[in-house]
């Protein structure tokens, strides 16, 4: 008894160090250390603040899931964006869906993946994102601004 007492704090170390060399090994993208080199898009036009890169597509057995980079351009970190993904058959535009992202989402200069699956058609091939909205974690946000209306008539 007195010997397994006395290699209780040798055991008790072990433990609290394990939570500190999972979290060092883990790193913040997936298990990776570092984030890897990526190669940034064009800043884009205007003032928005993502960009947002189509990488993959994956066939699970629950569905087509679209596999998405989002690139900040700005200094705050995001809290919540919003987007129209639009679903495409290789050139040609099949369908387009509102997504609301929340979470996993780029701090201030940073990038991050992301995966879409919501209501993404068999036959899609790509996926594009049009930003709408951004909010920022300090309360701050971004909106795009609005489409002109088409209002049906023709100058002749």
């Amino acid at each position: 008894m007195k010997r397994s007492l006395r290699s209780l704090p040798l055991l008790l170390l072990a433990f609290a160090a394990l939570p500190l060399a999972a979290t060092s090994a883990c790193g913040k993208k997936g298990g990776k250390t570092e984030k890897e080199a990526v190669k940034w898009p064009d800043a884009p036009k205007g003032d928005v603040p993502l960009v947002v890169e189509f990488q993959s597509m994956d066939k699970t057995n629950s569905g087509p899931r679209a596999n998405l980079r989002v690139f900040n351009f700005t200094q705050k970190p995001v809290r919540q964006a919003y987007f129209l993904l639009h679903y495409f058959e290789g050139a040609k535009e099949i369908k387009d869906f509102p997504q609301t992202q929340i979470g996993r989402l780029p701090d201030g200069k940073d990038w991050e993946d992301i995966t879409a699956s919501a209501f993404i058609p068999d036959e899609c091939t790509k996926v594009t994102a049009e930003v709408r909205e951004v909010e920022y974690q300090d309360g701050t946000s971004w909106k795009a601004p609005k489409k002109a209306e088409s209002t049906g008539k023709t100058d002749q």
